[in-house]
This record gives structure tokens, sequence and C-alpha cells, in this order.
């Protein structure tokens, strides 16, 4: 049950047929802002799904499904749409993921090791709100005997300031963690007065060890080629390794000067890079009416059919938007036009809830396949989510003004892991 890792590429063309890649280079002919590069995004562009009722090839199926007889026969965790983008996600048991009344959470992914499923998840330290992410956040260990919890506290990995992490199994079987984050900040005491606090470090780094329990070694991720839309601001890594231990990483980035967010794909030999982009190109392009960018915290992975991103929607706004995207190559991508997952969450005692803020999405999967390097079978949806209207403007209550009405601090976001549909309708 591991969300690892992935091999020489298999292209899923548009008539379904496979054409093996080689490793070396991993993305032969590319040059990015090359003749051959825009060329190549013509040819995706003119076989790029048209989002409707029928299907010619896997692509109409979002590479969630399989096209038979014109009609999209959808994995079972992907058939809540006809065209297999969006998820089919089923009522949550409240006492599952990862929930602790006075230490905030944002969100994380899970491996299986020693017998048990470890959480690497962001905690906010002193009892302190999502809103001082930037002092506060450490990088944490809990451990469950289910993959979807309840989890429980085992150890600080990363101390503050450390944030965002994702965790893989690299095929030689090292423990890789990657984060944003890692020089020391000074948390904020939130048992007083919580005042909002920005991050003292925001870039890519990455973390490994022998043992899921550490100890951990730890270095920067450096890119060499930024381009001019993805030329700066590097956070919020998710990778996929291929067998020979090349490191397949979407991230966050940003445009010279503007606040935009956007998703961006590159590639290294190793964990520890350096990274080279697969395209100039974000995976959503920019918009202008699109006034935060169009994506961000993006959570990669590659299937028998091709590769796939989910993401956190940032356009036109990031609230209630869940955005998913797929391609053939890792360099060509189509996004979905739908909302990929709900923000209403629903739960196995029949009651709903909307949240305001559902963020932070992974998966967990049933099957993983190491010699050709693909997973298969979601079968969980990880978020960050924070409840209330207050998370969206990051306010606190001053302490005069402190009543039963107007609590303490804003409030509190944990960690959700809803299950998914693992039968086909």
């Amino acid at each position: 049950m591991m969300m690892m890792l992935s091999p020489a590429i298999k292209e899923t063309t548009h008539n379904v047929r496979r054409t093996l890649y080689s490793h070396r280079p991993l993305f032969p002919n590319l040059c990015i802002g090359s003749e051959a590069s825009r060329a190549a995004r013509a040819a995706q562009t003119a076989r790029s799904p048209v989002f409707g009722g029928t299907c010619a090839s896997q692509l109409d199926c979002s590479l969630n499904g399989d096209c038979v007889g014109g009609r999209c026969h959808c994995d079972a965790a992907w058939a809540a749409a006809p065209q297999c983008d969006v998820l089919a996600i089923e009522p949550m048991d409240v006492s599952t993921g990862y929930h602790n009344a006075t230490y905030a959470s944002w969100g994380g992914n899970v491996v299986f090791a020693d017998g048990l499923y470890h959480l690497f998840v962001a905690q906010m330290e002193l009892h302190c709100p999502l809103h001082n992410w930037g002092s506060n956040s450490a990088i944490i260990r809990a451990t469950s005997t289910k993959p979807n919890g309840p989890f429980v506290y085992q150890q600080t990995i990363v101390a503050p300031f450390a944030h965002n992490p994702t965790i893989r199994q690299a095929p030689d079987g090292t423990f890789v963690l990657f984060f944003i984050g890692g020089a020391p900040s000074t948390p904020v005491n939130c048992s007083g007065n919580s005042t909002f606090s920005v991050g003292v470090s925001s870039s890519i780094a990455v973390a490994w060890a022998s043992s899921v329990t550490g100890p951990w070694q730890q270095a920067r991720v450096n890119f060499t080629n930024p381009s001019a839309i993805l030329a700066g601001g590097f956070t919020n890594p998710s990778p996929h390794f291929l067998p020979n231990g090349t490191v397949v990483l979407a991230f966050q980035a940003q445009p010279p000067g503007k606040g935009w967010e956007l998703v961006g794909i590159a590639t290294a030999d190793s964990f520890q890079g350096p990274y080279v982009l697969n395209s100039g190109e974000p995976v959503t392009p920019e918009a202008w009416w699109c006034v935060a960018g169009q994506d961000e915290d993006p959570f990669l992975w590659r299937s028998h059919r091709g590769w796939h991103v989910l993401m956190h929607g940032m356009c036109p706004t990031g609230v209630l938007q869940a955005h998913y995207a797929f391609s053939t190559d890792a360099i060509h991508w189509t996004t979905s036009p739908r909302e990929t997952y709900p923000y209403l969450v629903q739960t196995t005692s029949g009651k709903a809830e909307t949240f305001a803020r559902v963020e932070r999405p992974q998966l967990v999967f049933g099957k993983a396949n190491k010699e050709n390097g693909t997973v298969e079978d979601a079968l969980f949806l990880f978020n960050g989510v924070c409840p209330g209207i207050d998370c969206l403007f990051q306010v606190d209550t001053p302490p005069q003004q402190r009543t039963a009405a107007a609590p303490k601090h804003p409030s509190m976001s944990y960690t959700i892991a809803r299950p998914l549909a693992t039968t086909k309708q």
C-alpha cells in the first residue's frame, strides 16, 4: 500500500497505442521554447479530449478509465463523472484522519513500514492555529494500524519552520521526505496571544533516512532552468520515483513580480536534484482573470495509463476549487474543467459539513507495481481542512474582545482521510 514510484514511460496515444520510452533521456527531443517543443504542444492540443459524454480513447476518459463502445468505463475511485475526472468519495468516519483539538494540522500522506501506516503531516507548534504556519509549522510522524487512521502522534521529524510534507519510499528502500522550509524559526506561543506570521523560508527541501523513524539527513532542492513563467518561489513539491532512482517532481512556482500560483513539472537523476523543467509552461496555462493564479498543492502520480496531478485550485479564487490534470508524457497536460473533489464532507453518521478550506490533496493507493513503477486503485483522499469562515481571512480575536462567542483563536485546522469508491458502478 505504498504511494510509490515509477519507471520507463509508456505513453498512451490517442488511438490507445503505447510506446515505450527509454530512461535516458527521460523526455527526448525536448528543448524548452524550441520549435520541437512548440510542435509537440500543438500535437497534444490537437488530440486533447473534448469534455463531453462520449469517448474515442483513454484520453477522453481522463486517463482514469477505458473507452469501450464510445463510453468511458471509469475506475471505481473516479466514477463520479462520466469522463472519469471527479473522485467518487464515500462517507467518512469522523474518528479517522489526524485530528488534535489543541494542535492544528494541515495535510500529509502515508507510507507503510514495520507493520504500521506512518502519516507525515504538518502540525502547528505551541497550540497555534493554521494562520501561524509561517513560524510554527513542524513536520511530525503519526501512526495507525489502518491507512486512513485514526493516527496518533509519535515524533517531530523537522522542527519549525517546515511545512507541506509528502513522503515516499525510493526504489532502494530509502524513505524520502519532501517539504518546504527547513530553516529554524521562532514559534509564536499561542497559549497567550497569537499573531499572524509569515514563513521564514519557503524553498523546497528534502530529507532522507533508511528508517521511517530516522535519523534524517537534509538538503536543499535546486532548479537549473527556471522559465519566464515558472521563474521563482518554488514550493509545495510532490515527487514520483522511477525504478532507476530518477524523480519526476511536481511543484508550485510564480512568474516574476506576480503572486500567481502555478504548477510545473521537473525531473532529476536523483531525489537530491538538481531538477530540470520538463516544460517552461505550467500544467494549467495562466489566465488574466485568475488573480491568484491557477493551482497549488500538487500531488503527482503515474498509473499504467499515464501521469496525473491533483491540485488545490486557485482560479478565480482559492475557494471551493479542486483541480485535476492528466498527461501521457508529463510534459503536455490537460486540466479538467470540473471540480474533482467537493468541500462538502459527508460522514458515516449521516451528518455533512462544508469546510471553508479543503487543500493539500494527497492519495493513498491500494496497489504499487515495483516492476513498472505505477500505482493503481486510489483508496483514500487526504486533505488539510479548516471549518470556519475565519480560516479564509486569517483573523484573530484581540484579547480584550474574547468571549465565548468570539473564541481565543481562529478555527483549528486538521487532516481528514475520505474513503473512495472501490467497486465499479
